[in-house]
Parts: C-alpha cells; structure tokens; sequence
C-alpha cells in the first residue's frame, strides 16, 4: 500500500467519547512503514485534536493531505522525522504556531497551514527550507514573517491573504522575495 486515504464518518463527530478511538485505536492495523501518502478529509473528523506517536513514525511519507476541519492545535517537533516529505498540507485547523523542527524538512517544496486562522507566528527555521517552492499562509493571524524567510530562493508562489499585515511589513516581504509571486488578497 502507498497511500491511505482517510475518511472519518458521523460515528465520530461525538467528541469526548471517540476521542481514543481517534487518537490511538484508528492507527492500529495500519502498516505505516510502506506509505508515501497520507490523506485525511470528511467534515466529521473535528475528533482529530492531535496527531498520535505512530502518525510520526510513517518515514516514508511524501505527502500529508488534512484537507479537513479538524481540532489540531500542534504539530509535534518529531515531524522532522519526514525526511523525505515534499508536501504538507494542513487546512482548516486551530494550529497557532509551527515546531522549529519544521526547517528540517530538507525536501519539502510545497508548505499549506492555511483557512484555519489560528496561526500566529513562523519560526525562522522556515528559512532553512531551501527546496520550497510554494508557501500558503491564508487565513490566519499572521502579522510578520522572519527575516529568514529571504534564504527561500526556490520559493515560486506565497499567498499571504487574510492576514494581518501592515502595509510596511508587506513591502518588507516583498523586498526580501523580489523573485517571488505574493498574494495579499485575490
């Protein structure tokens, strides 16, 4: 198996009681050691409030789809063991701020935390992801981005709309990514 492909039905939209279940049993069974993707969407999935040990033990991930309301508030620093992860998408969660494990992602070229709203800051090991090519940021709380996000030279495409920018703080961003297509709004 190289994919799974995750759908969460009504069963679970019960909360304190599926917790568990969410958490720790639904993992069991499944041979995380040969999946290179990993796709979780359905509207019934809010259960999902954190991400269980074994989530980060699947090592050979490529791609992290959560395309799905969930109740996600962090990622845990052991992300850094997807050494070989090129995309991870994360929308619509509660998730306020990123691990600074995120920049030893090294293959990572495709980054998506967007449409949730809670994120508050980056960490400035964001500038340590030199293969990123696309960065969406939408929809959170953002008010400024690090310095460090000038070392992103691959970076194509960042979209940066539905935050809190200053007018200043968006000239900034824009001189540290001259070569680089910004979006602040539509």
């Amino acid at each position: 198996m190289k994919a799974l492909i995750i759908f969460l039905f009504p069963l679970l939209t019960f909360g304190q009681t599926n917790d568990r279940w969410c958490i720790e049993d639904f993992w069991k069974g499944i041979d995380t050691t040969k999946l290179n993707t990993i796709t979780i969407y359905e509207r019934y999935s809010m259960c999902i409030k954190q991400l269980p040990d074994n989530f980060y033990q699947m090592k050979n991930l490529k791609t992290i789809y959560m395309d799905t309301e969930t109740q996600l508030l962090l990622l845990s620093p052991k992300i850094k063991n997807f050494s070989k992860l090129e995309t991870l998408l994360i929308h619509k969660s509660k998730i306020k701020t990123l691990p600074r494990e995120i920049g030893d992602l090294k293959t990572l070229k495709s980054l998506s935390i967007a449409w949730g709203g809670g994120l508050t800051e980056i960490p400035k090991e964001i500038g340590k992801l030199e293969k990123l090519e696309y960065l969406d940021l939408w929809r959170n709380k953002l008010t400024t981005l690090p310095e460090e996000i000038k070392n992103l030279k691959k970076l194509k495409t960042l979209r940066l709309g539905e935050n809190q920018f200053s007018n200043s703080e968006k000239e900034r961003i824009k001189k540290l990514l001259p070569n680089c297509k910004i979006q602040f709004d539509y």
